[in-house]
Parts: C-alpha cells; sequence; structure tokens
C-alpha cells in the first residue's frame, strides 16, 4: 500500500471505515452494533504505522461519525472533542442510542450536546434509537 499514492490511500481507509457505505444492512434492519464499531476504527488504523497515522489524520472524513456510547465518561467528552476537530468540516453522521433506557449522567450527556450542537451546520444524519 506505500507504493500507492496519498489520495488513492485515503480512499481505501474511507472505505475501510465504512465512511463509503451509506447503512451496512442485516437482515434489512441498519447494524446498531456496528456503529460503536466504526467510530473506533479510525484509531486503530491509525496505529498500525507512522504513515498510516499520518493519512488517518489528514483525512476529516475518517472523523466524521459521532457515536454517543450508552455509558458516557470524561474520556468520551475528550474523544469527542478530538473528533469533531479531526473531522475538519466534513459533514458529521451522528448515533444517540440508548435502546436499553439506561440512565446517562445529565452533566455529561449535557456537556455531550453542547459539543455536538456546536457544529449542527455540519450535520448530515442523526439516528436516535431511544427506548
Amino acid at each position: 500500500m506505500d507504493a500507492l499514492p496519498t489520495e488513492l490511500r485515503q480512499e481505501i481507509l474511507c472505505w475501510l471505515c465504512g465512511t463509503r457505505v451509506n447503512d451496512v444492512r442485516v437482515d434489512g434492519e441498519v447494524a446498531t452494533v456496528l456503529s460503536a464499531t466504526l467510530a473506533r476504527v479510525p484509531y486503530e488504523l491509525a496505529s498500525v504505522s507512522r504513515q498510516w497515522r499520518q493519512i488517518c489524520l489528514t483525512t476529516p472524513e475518517l472523523w466524521s461519525h459521532i457515536y454517543l456510547p450508552l455509558y458516557l465518561n470524561q474520556s468520551d467528552l475528550d474523544s469527542l472533542s478530538c473528533r469533531l476537530m479531526r473531522s475538519g468540516n466534513h459533514p458529521l453522521d451522528i448515533d444517540v442510542r440508548n435502546a436499553e433506557g439506561r440512565l446517562l449522567d445529565d452533566a455529561l450527556f449535557f456537556r455531550w450536546l453542547q459539543l455536538v450542537q456546536q457544529h449542527a451546520h455540519r450535520w448530515r444524519r442523526v439516528r436516535l434509537q431511544l427506548p
């Protein structure tokens, strides 16, 4: 892969992260389990090598999938800030899932929402799954 031009490598990594796929469907339903996994992929790809890290860090599309975990903590807020910065001006896909009806920490959720709301002009798709 090292012999390929940077733009082609970026495109390949975008496909690997699922950013080139509108929806992943399993038995006719959007596979909700995959969102959290897809949100982690850029971090994992960036850890492959220095070259891949550089490509990942300079490809805003890889960072444009925002996922609200069921158990929100301070490190999730830090990760969100980093992801929003790395996503540049690319449109955002946001997944909020709380299908099990678990209670989120109100203060953390409010801060998460404030961060995401600052980028509302970039929202391409927002998925809510609530009880």
